[in-house]
């Protein structure tokens, strides 16, 4: 495998995590070439390499030397952006597909619209079940080693709404009718969810 090879050079110890926070930055500001999407997809892999660099410690160690460059507070504001993005753009589609089921279930007329809307629907919900659930195993990781970057009074409150919103989504009364975690196909693991919110 190409990654630990390169990785375990001098020059990628010292400085490869923090330009990869940096790359998870900057991908955020408005480019043309750039679609709105497109910038989830890329801090999705970028995350994956991140988490692989955290496990090395020399790298973990040098980012967290970095950190005070001020590299460290737009890193983790980005990333509970993607949380917050990832999870209600999650249920919003998770209910929006059970809704539709139901009706289906129901003999309620559907038309050609509908199906199509249903679709394009479960493709957006894959989308961002899998930015959300991969976002939240980066937060996990990092905060498990580095809880320091987040441990600011401009990021607990956010970190205490994210979690509660997280549980609030999994077991409030509408959502445990409707059963957003048994809907077939998507994957969604609600004891995964709750074990890293849990943990965090």
């Amino acid at each position: 495998m190409i990654f630990m090879p390169f990785f375990s050079q001098p020059f990628a110890i010292k400085s490869a995590m923090t330009e990869l926070a940096r790359f998870f930055v900057e991908i955020d500001k408005p480019v043309e070439t750039i679609q709105f999407y497109e910038k989830f997809r890329f801090r999705y892999y970028c995350s994956k390499v991140i988490i692989k660099c955290w496990r090395v410690k020399d790298m973990k160690e040098s980012f967290l030397s970095n950190v005070k460059s001020g590299i460290g507070d737009k890193f983790a504001n980005i990333l509970l952006n993607d949380l917050n993005w990832g999870f209600n753009e999650s249920f919003t589609k998770l209910k929006e597909i059970r809704l539709f089921e139901i009706k289906k279930s129901s003999k309620h007329p559907i038309t050609s619209k509908d199906e199509e809307a249903y679709e394009s629907t479960i493709g957006s919900c894959k989308g961002s079940l899998q930015l959300g659930f991969q976002t939240l195993k980066l937060f996990h990781t990092i905060t498990d080693g580095a809880i320091q970057i987040f441990d600011s009074p401009l990021f607990l409150p956010r970190i205490a709404t994210l979690l509660s919103f997280l549980l609030h989504s999994l077991y409030s009364d509408e959502n445990e009718k409707l059963q957003l975690h048994n809907i077939v196909g998507l994957k969604f693991k609600n004891d995964k969810l709750l074990k890293y919110a849990i943990s965090i």
